[in-house]
């Protein structure tokens, strides 16, 4: 239990609503390592995750963000530039852990998102929900990771330059200049914490090795989510990863397959060891903590039989799921434009995401007064709405740079299907609250 009153360390670490929570770990020269995220996908300015992103010059952004700094732990009352700036170039990274045996930190990187919404001349669906990869890496002093130039392609199998830096799903970033992962995980995973096994309950084959707990995807829609699981990666002699990985546990959204992500029951999150060799995990949406324990082969697959039938879901325990838009308005004008620029965030269903995407069905912005909505889409929420009503954890970008016919027909279907069937907008409204 604490014996005295809080101390504060380090304050006013660079904050932003997005990739905001920061990580830490001691090493075994007693520093504080601490990293700070980039409140970003791929630093393209206002129209970031949007269509036609085009990314800025990060080199200012980068000595404050997107990076680990080394702090001495016995000082009080730090900035962040008290710390040694010790990496550089990644998105974020939750997930640290340090391997005493190759006596080195690592760490599981966030990708990027939105490759078809950014660029759909040259990049699908399906590539929005397989790339990039969720990266591991070791890391090193000095080093650089790429981002957000770059993005590792888990199905070429190599670094990629990113399309808001002149990237079109072919174009590879210059060999060696960014370091390649050392395992590559599925896109959009979304790893939070990490942990090695030094205990001696689990089975040989799991000593030594790295388990990770992904919280799981929110952005593969129209494709189904996925990674919503404990991960193991086998570690070799030498304390080095031997490049590949195994789903250790899993069935934690209770629901085969799902396109919202509030459909899953359960989420990893926190993920650690007690000292009779156990694992512990942790979830965010109801607070449950699991105890994962081995009894022995016999014992363990009849508890794993048990488990399974148990835990398999009857018809009428299935989600209760937003109904799917009118066929015919999904295919209108609007609909695909929806479905290229708004649905891999908002989802298929205008059902959002909790925490980070706000709903558009029943929306009482949607079904308002038109001119609010074409703004929102022109300006971003941040500038649109009232200083006092809430927006998303993830920052929406501007959609100047789609035109005024576009926009009108987004509206008008985002009006018609979530907005209890508003009116229409017409292009002469949209060209109205344009920005002169």
């Amino acid at each position: 239990m604490p014996r005295s009153a809080q101390e504060t360390v380090i304050s006013g670490l660079a904050d932003g609503k997005q990739h905001n929570s920061k990580s830490f770990a001691f090493g075994p020269d007693g520093q504080l390592y601490v990293e700070v995220g980039s409140p970003s996908n791929a630093y393209g300015g206002v129209h970031d995750r949007a269509r036609g992103a085009r990314g800025e010059d990060p080199t200012e952004f980068l000595a404050t963000h997107g990076g680990w700094w080394r702090f001495d732990p016995d000082k009080l009352s730090q900035t962040q530039a008290d710390g040694y700036h010790y990496s550089t170039g990644h998105r974020h990274m939750l997930s640290v852990a340090w391997n005493p045996i190759s006596k080195a930190f690592f760490v599981v990187q966030m990708g990027r998102d939105n490759l078809s919404t950014v660029d759909p001349e040259h990049y699908t669906d399906e590539d929005n929900a397989e790339k990039p990869s969720e990266d591991m890496f070791v890391l090193r002093e000095g080093a650089n990771y790429g981002w957000p130039f770059t993005y590792y392609d888990p199905i070429q199998k190599a670094r990629m330059i990113g399309p808001e830096y002149g990237g079109d799903n072919a174009k590879r970033a210059e060999a060696g200049k960014y370091p390649d992962p050392l395992v590559a995980f599925p896109g959009h995973w979304a790893p939070l914490q990490m942990a090695f096994y030094s205990g001696e309950q689990f089975p040989e084959k799991y000593r030594g090795g790295a388990f990770i707990a992904f919280h799981g995807s929110w952005n593969r829609a129209p494709k189904p989510q996925d990674g919503y699981n404990v991960t193991f990666v086998p570690f070799d002699d030498n304390g080095m990863p031997r490049g590949t990985y195994e789903v250790f546990a899993s069935g934690f959204p209770g629901v085969a397959q799902f396109t919202r992500p509030q459909d899953a029951k359960y989420r990893p999150a926190g993920l650690a060891f007690g000292p009779d060799g156990s694992m512990y995990v942790t979830e965010t949406e109801k607070g449950r903590v699991w105890r994962i324990f081995y009894t022995g082969g016999k014992r363990a697959a009849a508890a794993r039989a048990a488990t399974t039938a148990a835990a398999a879901p009857r018809a009428s325990a299935a989600p209760a799921t937003a109904p799917k838009p009118a066929a015919a308005a999904a295919e209108s004008p609007g609909g695909k434009l929806y479905a290229l620029a708004c649905a891999t965030c908002h989802m298929p269903d205008g059902s959002g995401v909790p925490g980070l995407q706000p709903a558009l069905m029943g929306s009482k912005v949607v079904a308002g007064p038109p001119a609010t909505v074409v703004k929102v889409l022109l300006l971003g929420p941040e500038k649109a709405l009232p200083a006092h009503k809430a927006t998303s954890g993830n920052q929406m970008p501007q959609f100047d740079s789609l035109s005024d016919e576009e926009i009108a027909s987004i509206v008008t279907y985002v009006r018609k299907t979530f907005g209890k069937g508003a009116s229409a907008v017409t292009p002469a409204q949209v060209k109205a609250q344009r920005p002169k």
